[in-house]
Formats: C-alpha cells, sequence, structure tokens
C-alpha cells in the first residue's frame, strides 16, 4: 500500500495543498497547531470514512468554507487508483467515489489501508473499555468492510431499544415490542462478537511476540476478551450460533435490570478486552512504560495483521509519537518501519535524521514545503 498524492482543499486550516509523498519515510515537520496531524486525518479518513479525532464531520471544513474536498492517489496490489471525499456544510451528505465510481462509505472500505499510531493511542491501557472497543472497529472496519455495516445496524438498534426502554417506564405495554430488538441484536451482535474475538486472538500471536523482543524476554504479555459470553471456549467463540445463543441467554437473565435501568446492558457495546503482562492487568499492576510497551506493541501487531490480509503493507501514520517514548522505544519503532511506508509527524526534526530514505516537509500554518534530507 503506498500514498503517492494527497491533494487537501479547504480542509481543517489547510486551504489547497498537494502532498506527494516517497515509498519510505515522510517526515512532516513544524510547530505544534500548523496542520502535521491535519494531513495523517486527511489520508485516514480513506481507510475508515472517520475520523480519528472526536467532532462532527462539518468541523473538518475549514472555517467559512461550504465544503472540503480530499483526493488520494494510491497503489494497491500494483494498481494505481484514486479516490475521494467531498464533505459539506450545510444540506448534502458525503460523497466517496474510488476511480470515478460513486459508492457508500462502506462500499470504499478495504480498498485503502492505513495504520494509525497517535499519542491518545497510550490511553488505550488507561481509559475505559469505550477506547479498546474503538481500537478493535476501526482495525476490523478497514478488514472486513461487511463489519462495518452490521457494526453500523447494530448501534442503530442499541438505540432504538434505549428509546423503548425508556418510554417502558411510562407505557409498559410496549414490552410487548422488546423481544423483537433483542432478536436483531442477538444475531447482529454475535457476529460483531465472533469477529472480535478472532481478531484479538490474532494480535494476541502477534503482540506477544513483539512485546518479548520488546521487553527482552522479560514479560509475557496477553490479551483477554471480556464481555456477556462467559462459559465459551475458544471453539465456542468461533461458532456463530453458540454466540448468539449465549447472547439470547444474557438478554433474558438482564431484562428486569435493563428496563429499571431504562438502557440496554448487554452486548458487544459493553464488552471490554484485558491487557494483561505476566498475567496481571496491565491498568492495575503494569507501570508506564510498560503501559506504553503493551500498547506499541498492539499497534505494531495491527501493522502486521492487515499485511497478512491484503498481502502488503498498509501506510503507517505516526503521529509525534516518539516524543511519548522513552529512548529504548523510540528506537524499536524507528527500526520496525523499514519496509512499509511510513508518515511521521513531529516538531523536532532532528529526531529523524538516522531514517534512509527520506523526504521531509515542513508545515507551517496549513501551507507545506519539502526541504532538502537532513
Amino acid at each position: 500500500m503506498i500514498v503517492r498524492e494527497l491533494s487537501l482543499q479547504n480542509f481543517r486550516n489547510i486551504a489547497d495543498c498537494t502532498l506527494t509523498l516517497g515509498e519510505h519515510s515522510n517526515v512532516l515537520f513544524g510547530s505544534n497547531a500548523q496542520g502535521k496531524t491535519n494531513l495523517l486525518e486527511g489520508i485516514y479518513l480513506f481507510s475508515t470514512g472517520k475520523s480519528f479525532r472526536a467532532g462532527r464531520e462539518r468541523d473538518l471544513i475549514r472555517f467559512g468554507c461550504d465544503a472540503a474536498t480530499l483526493t488520494l492517489r494510491f497503489q494497491f496490489q500494483a494498481r494505481e487508483q484514486q479516490a475521494q471525499i467531498r464533505l459539506f456544510r450545510e444540506g448534502r451528505k458525503k460523497e466517496v467515489t474510488l476511480n470515478g465510481v460513486k459508492l457508500k462509505t462502506s462500499e470504499m472500505l478495504g480498498s485503502f489501508s492505513s495504520v494509525l499510531f497517535a499519542p491518545e493511542h497510550l490511553n488505550l491501557v488507561k481509559e475505559g473499555p469505550g477506547e479498546r472497543r474503538r481500537f478493535l472497529d476501526f482495525a476490523l472496519s478497514q478488514l472486513k468492510p461487511r463489519y462495518y455495516a452490521v457494526l453500523s445496524a447494530y448501534q442503530k438498534t442499541v438505540a432504538q431499544k434505549n428509546a423503548l426502554l425508556k418510554d417502558m417506564a411510562r407505557f409498559p405495554q410496549l414490552g410487548d415490542t422488546l423481544g423483537v430488538w433483542n432478536e436483531k441484536l442477538a444475531a447482529n451482535g454475535a457476529f460483531l462478537v465472533m469477529n472480535r474475538y478472532q481478531y484479538l486472538s490474532r494480535i494476541n500471536t502477534l503482540a506477544a511476540g513483539i512485546h518479548r523482543d520488546l521487553s527482552e524476554g522479560r514479560e509475557e504479555l496477553s490479551l483477554r476478551y471480556l464481555g456477556f459470553h462467559e462459559g465459551l471456549d475458544d471453539s465456542g467463540y468461533r461458532d456463530l450460533g453458540a454466540i448468539t445463543q449465549a447472547f439470547r441467554r444474557a438478554l433474558e437473565e438482564r431484562e428486569s435490570e435493563e428496563i429499571r435501568a431504562g438502557v440496554s446492558l448487554v452486548g458487544p457495546h459493553r464488552d471490554d478486552f484485558d491487557i494483561l503482562i505476566g498475567g496481571e492487568s496491565c491498568r492495575i499492576f503494569g507501570s508506564q512504560g510498560q503501559q506504553r510497551s503493551a500498547v506499541l506493541s498492539m499497534k505494531i501487531a495491527e501493522c502486521e495483521a492487515a499485511r497478512a490480509v491484503f498481502g502488503e503493507y498498509p501506510v503507517l501514520l505516526l503521529d509525534d509519537i516518539l516524543s511519548e517514548l522513552d529512548p529504548q522505544r523510540q528506537s524499536y519503532i524507528l527500526h520496525h518501519i523499514s519496509g512499509k511506508q511510513v508518515v511521521i509527524t513531529t516538531c523536532d526534526r532532528d529526531r529523524f535524521a538516522g531514517l534512509a530514505q527520506q523526504n521531509l516537509f515542513e508545515v507551517e500554518n496549513g501551507t507545506i514545503r519539502r526541504q532538502q534530507g537532513l
């Protein structure tokens, strides 16, 4: 996977720019709040159709403008392709095209893949389960377009069931329709759980080896899926019918609790996974260095898992991440970006002086200027 060229018009603080990237290391440097991360965000949008930042889609459009246009020329499996995304402030839905053909966002997924590693990912261990679910959902949506479609349908059903549960406090007779929503949740939710479990199992194997290298053999990392489906073994997690039945049982057991709470309490929207070092919770017992090593191992594993699916590495996006890592971890990640196209943002260009075949770009107030290599 190689990005040839990214063009942005009226995107964030960027009025108009075209960034031509090399096949190896591309370093975007400049002071904070100049637009470096906006360029990574522009690339990442073509992977998932969504920003990795919080906020509304309309916030991606430059202040005072009605629309933004993003165009990406890239190579995937020896084929040159072009994708475009148009965003509108009012009145029109987002438009996505691939090689001139209009698509839904879900139909674009799998056509281009990138893996992002940003400072906020270091909170994967420390923060609540929502961050870890997001990690799985973003990764799986790129690898399996159907996953994104099922996830969207599941989230809509959860919202509809929640509305019903709230209304039941005043209109108990509405409870007759609760079973309909539960059946929809069980069907789609089981699919999500099966795919999350299988992906996490793959990441677990890859990340364990990476973490072993990173800790020089002193520590063992493992990941464990957590959810409503207690009692399922590995074979059960790979059986859609078994997961569906477990989901139905959990919904029945907690129905009265859900009615009292007025919200859906069971399902993959509440699931989580444990990050363990030596069998102990990394969140509770891990040092800051161990927590960062665990996340670093998971992100490199994400990259390797994508390669296994696509047959080539995804584009690796590093958003000022080295400033958050100690020298040992900096050295490790720099030695693991060879053979990949990497786009790196930094405030300190000298940090990457040793990178071979690098392209250097200065970013200032939304303007990009190519520089001579170090």
